[in-house]
């Protein structure tokens, strides 16, 4: 986070959801897998990729606080 900016999340939900139990959620379709790309030159090239989604299903549970300087 940049200097003066707070980001605030809420743990739990403020009232039942049908068939929600967290606030935030990770999904991932494919775990981390590296790939060995084809020599071109003479050094190794690679790259390491993840197929992940962020469920964030109360969105008011979220606030920014930016500009917070010392008074």
């Amino acid at each position: 986070m940049p200097a003066g900016t707070i980001l605030m999340t809420a743990r739990m939900l403020p009232y039942p959801l049908s068939g929600v139990g967290n606030v935030m959620q990770i999904r991932t379709r494919q775990d981390y897998y590296q790939i060995e790309w084809p020599l071109r030159s003479r050094r190794y090239e690679y790259g390491i990729y993840v197929d992940e989604v962020l469920q964030h299903y109360f969105p008011p549970s979220m606030a920014v606080i930016t500009n917070i300087g010392n008074g």
